[in-house]
């Protein structure tokens, strides 16, 4: 693994983190609590910046009660895949204002993009 694609997948572990502390409803100080870090350690991780041990990643997957495989991302294809549908949106959005065909206001683009990400996942 290049140090770009462990950068990357940091990244992304940080950004699984994030979302599922959200889904659960908790604050950072309140999980930085819960599994005995502070909560600037929770932010560092949450942007890819500080790598947690994989027994943390256990009590961190435990506190959000959910599997620590959904917190690893799926590093490769489906990143990338994810990644060209979102371009791939964008400029269909675009052309599509451009043109004058549909107007699609930021509410309903970033709808559209959660959905897209929704099916490539």
């Amino acid at each position: 693994m290049t140090e770009s694609d462990q950068q990357k997948f940091y990244q992304l572990l940080g950004e699984r983190i994030k979302i599922a502390r959200k889904k659960a409803g908790l604050k950072q100080d309140a999980f930085a609590a819960c599994v005995g870090l502070s909560r600037v350690s929770i932010v560092n991780i949450e942007k890819g910046r500080q790598h947690p041990q994989i027994h943390l990643l256990w009590d961190i997957a435990n506190t959000l009660k959910i599997e620590v495989t959904d917190l690893l991302p799926v590093f490769g294809s489906s990143e990338k895949v994810s990644a060209v549908l979102e371009q791939i949106i964008d400029s269909q959005l675009k052309q599509s204002n451009a043109l004058k065909q549909v107007k699609v206001d930021k509410k309903t683009e970033k709808i559209i993009k959660g959905f897209i990400k929704e099916l490539s996942s």
